[in-house]
């Protein structure tokens, strides 16, 4: 039997004496015995959120020129990626999962199966496959959809408040439990369960907490057992603890009555911006046939020749951009750098289109992207075809920086300082992707190697329960920063 332990956290601040609430959904899976004949591992997605899917081979084997399948095996049974020829073969894969699945050619040189699920959506819950035919090597994963659990504050009566924590999307049915700062179980009304058609539950219970500002009170919803929760808990409190004054900035902050997200403030400078940096590819599905991605594909030329590409719904056929392999949900530093007369760097949402008039498909010329235009000697801002002329210094390297969470999309011009170009404050409604758009042949644009680093994403992560893990351990971090060369 294995434990698998996956801690949500909602920190909600609350105005004036309102205690500040914690909100945390620790899901305690009991794996039994199973059929298949590979390992088997449970992950726990957000709803909405990208996942990754591990698989890794016990000994480094360069796998880029196998046979590898991914295979959603129950329910719905379909193949949902599979890299043939060095390439992503559609001919066989489940239309729900066209363009949400994605794998890191470099990672497959060293035994990395692992796969990236984006936007995940509640059918995707359920068994899947990763198989090396060649090697005769499989594991499963067993993906469980879930949302963010929600602290409400339901009524604020003289020094009295009643808070409702929420979540849904669980299978089987959770357990739901408050705590206080000490630990101790408040009392609290009976947990509400609804099962819908779906056969997923939603689980909600009130308490009623005193206005104090030492007053902490932590929702907890379990998978397991009441005893195996407080169990738990009691090994976990102190971490908890430190986790929410050492790792602020890797929680998302929501102001229950306005609903307003807020998030750290902008880094400063240029190795406050690495922390956040995201390793980025192209998309070769995506690329017009005028343009050549080469260097892992992380670089772009404009061609005057057509590439020999397979036709694929996802590419663009009206202009020449391309669109990254990898969605952005967090908080994200990425820089470009570009050569010739006309560069574009872009982030669009997935579903811009790939063909018809320039204000359907160029980047900044609709509602779905918004687009740096760099030029030799000026740059210009573009979002829903409105134009800004921007001043600041050239420079061949262009530094993004995005907060989705928060709506900020801030452009930096980057050379031994970093000179802000321009900042959008929006709402973005759907993951974005990196976008480029090169005008005029030659052109290139190179999505910086040197800079490494895991993306924060807002999801849950397994969390250690050893009491031995010291307090400054890197286990207690939503990402750990791995900055290479800058």
């Amino acid at each position: 039997m294995i434990y698998l332990t996956d801690i949500f956290f909602i920190v909600t601040r609350l105005p004036k004496l309102i205690p500040v609430c914690v909100c945390v959904c620790l899901c305690v899976y009991l794996i039994s015995d199973y059929s298949q004949d590979g390992p088997q591992q449970q992950i726990v997605a957000l709803l909405g959120d990208d996942v990754h899917l591990p698989c890794v081979l016990e000994t480094p084997v360069d796998v880029s020129n196998m046979l590898l399948e991914w295979k959603k095996t129950d329910p719905a049974p379909g193949f949902i990626y599979v890299w043939d020829k060095k390439e992503e073969n559609i001919k066989f894969k489940l239309p729900s999962y066209m363009g949400r699945t994605s794998l890191s050619f470099d990672k497959l040189k060293h035994g990395d199966i692992s796969l990236t699920l984006s936007q995940v959506q509640l059918p995707d819950q359920g068994l899947y496959r990763c198989f090396v035919p060649e090697l005769g090597q499989k594991s499963f994963i067993d993906l469980v959809v879930a949302s963010t659990p929600v602290i409400k504050v339901m009524s604020n009566v003289s020094s009295r408040v009643v808070l409702q924590c929420e979540s849904a999307g669980w299978y089987p049915e959770p357990e739901l439990l408050w705590l206080d700062g000490e630990g101790n179980l408040p009392s609290a009304g009976p947990t509400e369960t609804l099962r819908g058609p779906d056969d997923l539950y939603t689980v909600s219970s009130r308490v009623t907490v005193e206005k104090r500002h030492s007053n902490n009170i932590t929702s907890l919803g379990s998978l397991g057992t009441i005893k195996d929760v407080t169990a738990a808990v009691s090994e976990t409190r102190d971490k908890l603890q430190d986790i929410l004054r050492e790792e602020w900035t890797n929680i998302s902050l929501t102001v229950t009555e306005e609903d307003v997200l807020l998030s750290p403030p902008e880094p400063k400078t240029r190795a406050g911006f690495l922390k956040y940096s995201h390793e980025i590819t192209l998309d070769p599905n995506t690329a017009n046939t005028r343009l050549l991605l080469s260097d892992g594909n992380r670089k772009v030329t404009r061609m005057k020749q057509q590439q020999s590409y397979s036709d694929h719904p996802d590419r663009f056929t009206g202009c020449y951009q391309v669109l990254s392999r990898e969605s952005l949900t967090g908080r994200c530093y990425w820089e470009v750098e570009w050569r010739g007369r006309g560069v574009g760097v872009a982030v669009a949402y997935k579903n811009i289109s790939r063909a018809g008039s320039r204000d359907e498909c160029v980047f900044g010329y609709n509602d779905k992207s918004w687009a740096l235009c760099c030029y030799t000697t000026s740059y210009k801002f573009q979002h829903n075809n409105v134009q800004t002329v921007l001043s600041g210094p050239q420079s061949s390297r262009v530094g993004v920086y995005l907060d989705h969470r928060a709506g900020i999309l801030s452009f930096y011009s980057v050379s031994e300082t970093m000179t802000l170009l321009h900042r959008v404050q929006t709402t973005f409604t759907q993951p974005l992707y990196v976008g480029l758009y090169l005008w005029d042949g030659g052109a290139t644009a190179d999505l910086c190697e040197q800079i490494r680093v895991t993306c924060e994403k807002f999801i849950s992560k397994q969390f250690p329960l050893d009491p031995k893990v010291s307090k400054g351990s890197n286990d207690h971090k939503h990402n750990q920063t791995i900055i290479q060369q800058f």
